[in-house]
């Protein structure tokens, strides 16, 4: 009787994606430039990264994303086309202002 349930568990799990895990994917930021910067994903602003520290966005959703890193005056300072999957983060460094 155990191995008859075990095989059905199997069977019934072998059709999960990762939505079924419930899993999600966060963007990790780490500021290393000059310049203070706000990040946008997908044309939203999700906060601001301070000058020499990181910042973490909870589950960003696991698919293509656009992000920006933009100054205090606005200026577009990096733009990435992603594409996060397999509930992992996605590690983001910027250099340069």
């Amino acid at each position: 009787m155990v191995g008859v349930c075990l095989a059905a568990l199997l069977a019934a799990g072998s059709g999960c994606d990762e939505e079924t895990w419930d899993c999600s994917c966060g963007l990790v930021i780490s500021n290393n430039s000059r310049c203070d910067l706000t990040i946008f994903v997908d044309g939203r602003q999700v906060g601001d990264v301070p000058v020499s520290e990181t910042r973490r966005k909870d589950d960003i959703g696991c698919e293509e994303h656009t992000l920006e890193a933009r100054d205090l005056a606005g200026e577009n300072v990096e733009l990435r086309h992603i594409d996060v999957h397999g509930c992992e983060d996605y590690y983001w460094r910027i250099d340069d202002c």
